[in-house]
């Protein structure tokens, strides 16, 4: 009985302990769903580049057996890498 007391005359705190815990309950789970989604866009990233370095490679040894001329090489490398690959 004196518990329920205290919980009728202290409602307020009893409820502003629920509020902040419910925030931090939602905040955490928030934080932890935007490191999933951005371990997920990293190994995307890191497979888009290993798929454009195998690209590149496979190019490569066209060029080098001939198959290919330098400017189509230099052609495709640009259009895999962008227009930024001068850059490098």
């Amino acid at each position: 009985m004196m518990v329920l007391a205290l919980a009728i005359q202290y409602w307020y705190i009893i409820a502003a302990i629920v509020l902040i815990a419910g925030g931090a309950w939602w905040y955490i789970s928030r934080q932890k769903a935007h490191a999933v989604e951005q371990a997920a866009q990293e190994q995307r990233a890191a497979q888009q580049e290993q798929t454009t370095i195998a690209k590149i490679k496979d190019y490569k040894q066209l060029l080098d057996d001939g198959a290919i001329t330098p400017e189509e090489y230099d052609r495709k490398k640009r259009e895999l890498l962008g227009d930024n690959w001068d850059n490098f």
